[in-house]
């Protein structure tokens, strides 16, 4: 498929039909980072392995955080605008306990100013795999 052929409506699928993993694929650029085989199937029907590359570039943020507060759960979100521009962000949920409610707080953002990708929006999960080595699993939420 080339890059002219990618629609939202292919990308939401992909995500969408994920239901577990049989194997687990290192990113080889970030020792700290596996991935699902849909993930796998975004990066090759896509053209995205471009995205996990991103989200590699973004560990090191993501185990500070980790060794901080031991969060061991993270949202990935890429939106796209018409203009093919992107914003990436890792963010993670806090408890506020004067307000008795969670919040959405940001680990990592980036612009990104041209991405071969359709306009579209979508939410992927990062999960601890293994607390002992610290590595974190880039999943599609059908997945988890």
């Amino acid at each position: 498929m080339t890059t002219a052929e990618i629609t939202n409506d292919t990308i939401q699928s992909i995500i969408a039909q994920a239901h577990g993993t049989e194997h687990w694929y290192r990113e080889p650029l970030s020792p700290h980072l596996v991935y699902t085989d849909s993930i796998k199937a975004l990066a090759e029907e896509c053209g995205m392995y471009w995205f996990i590359g991103v989200v590699g570039t973004h560990m090191p943020a993501v185990l500070e955080q980790f060794k901080s507060t031991e969060d061991t759960f993270f949202t990935v979100e890429m939106k796209t605008d018409d203009e093919h521009r992107a914003v990436f962000t890792i963010n993670y949920e806090q408890y506020n306990e004067v307000t008795d409610e969670y919040e959405e707080k940001n680990v990592a953002y980036q612009e990104i100013p041209y991405v071969d990708l359709p306009q579209c929006e979508f939410t992927l999960f990062l999960e601890l795999a293994d607390w002992e080595q610290q590595i974190f699993c880039l999943m599609c939420p059908g997945d988890h």
